[in-house]
């Protein structure tokens, strides 16, 4: 039978665990952008919304194309724990350097604004 062999699963395993790190990624993307300013409701709900359309699509596709659409617990968590590693390690690094740069930002806008007032 096509499919059941070791050596299928561990290769498939692996690239559900990079599927995993591209919504991790993905999702750092949208941290960026509330951290540059987005933070109102309706455009953290539109957000949110894409994240999880997005990465419904970018699973569904993965599974499709590597095990013929079939969900195997396996490939949900490998898909997980590459998320969960993205957050953990590079995710958090980014996420404080987008923080510091929004900051930046913001903290530009507001001289900008002070700067227009006293003239």
């Amino acid at each position: 039978m096509f499919g059941l062999g070791v050596a299928f699963q561990l290769d498939v395993f692996l690239k559900s665990l990079g599927v995993g790190l591209l919504c991790g990624l993905l999702y750092s993307c949208f941290q960026g952008l509330r951290a540059c300013g987005l933070r109102g409701r309706i455009a953290v709900f539109l957000e949110d919304v894409l994240f999880f359309v997005s990465a419904a699509f970018l699973t569904f596709f993965f599974l499709l194309e590597t095990d013929f659409g079939r969900v195997r617990f396996f490939l949900l968590t490998g898909e997980a724990i590459g998320f969960l590693l993205w957050e953990l390690f590079p995710g958090q690094a980014i996420l404080y350097l987008l923080h510091k740069c929004g900051a930046a930002v913001r903290g530009r806008r507001r001289n900008k604004k002070n700067h227009k007032r006293k003239l």
